[in-house]
């Protein structure tokens, strides 16, 4: 389920006009907990940058996206969940959904800025 926070309103923007880069080519990421975008949206951003999805991290998986509010209100146990232990015990990078998305817009900003250079505009 999707949950407002403080990469909501960016997301949902990069949702609607279905940007596409090569940002993530090469990277996999899996995620866990509340996002911005539910997880089919989650998923699709993630493909739309050239990424790979993960359900679980694995050797090999680049980022686990956590915003470190998975178990906010759960009446179970406030731990680290399942993914995040996983994530740690392999050498996985733990990073939240705004540093995904920073990610993908400096790529794109780099992007654009060779692309002026190039054709001097």
């Amino acid at each position: 389920m999707a949950k407002q926070n403080e990469s909501s309103d960016i997301l949902n923007v990069m949702a609607v006009n279905e940007d596409t880069s090569t940002a993530l080519r090469g990277k996999r990421v899996s995620f866990t907990g509340h996002m911005g975008m539910t997880r089919d949206e989650m998923v699709k951003f993630i493909e739309n940058h050239g990424g790979r999805f993960d359900p679980t991290p694995r050797y090999g998986t680049t980022y686990l996206v956590s915003n470190g509010d998975w178990n906010k209100g759960s009446t179970i146990t406030p731990k680290k969940s399942r993914k995040v232990l996983a994530a740690e015990a392999i050498g996985v990078k733990i990073i939240t959904e705004k540093q995904l998305v920073d990610l993908v817009f400096a790529f794109q900003a780099r992007e654009a800025a060779e692309k002026r250079d190039k054709t001097g505009t």
